[in-house]
């Protein structure tokens, strides 16, 4: 497991919990802010559901698929944090595999740039490291 796993896993869950814990509050906007049981415990589950994902990817470590771990946590991630929400605060009169399916392509469609932004900006500052270490002190942009 790399750290940027850990950096992409953790940015896709932020970027998951932050709105919906304002969502939650959004009913009490005008009275005391209160959270029931079931939502503090499905944002909990959000971000470690992202949190998880590069930890599954290391007990599979070597297979062909783990190489992309940056653009498969944000699918099994919301996968897994569509299933929290779906029986943590969805009522189960309101529950229907359409919706179950519209959250997780929802929740993909929003943490996915968020993990690449931070995958992809590490790897640039990883390659201009690289580039600047090998020039024994010339930090010049242009090549000589």
């Amino acid at each position: 497991m790399k750290r940027v796993d850990i950096a992409v896993a953790a940015a896709a869950g932020l970027a998951v919990v932050f709105p919906l814990y304002q969502i939650f509050l959004l009913p009490e906007i005008c009275e005391s802010p209160k959270l029931t049981h079931g939502e503090a415990v499905a944002l909990l589950a959000a971000l470690a559901s992202y949190l998880s994902v590069p930890l599954l990817f290391m007990l599979l470590r070597g297979r062909r698929f783990t190489r992309h771990v940056w653009l498969w946590t944000p699918v099994l991630g919301s996968l897994l944090c569509a299933v929290a929400l779906y029986f943590l605060v969805v009522r189960s009169e309101a529950r229907s595999s359409g919706r179950f399916a519209v959250v997780w392509l929802v929740l993909c469609a929003w943490t996915l740039p968020f993990a690449a932004a931070v995958y992809y900006s590490g790897m640039i500052v990883r390659g201009m490291r690289r580039r600047h270490e090998g020039s024994k002190g010339n930090l010049s942009i242009s090549r000589r």
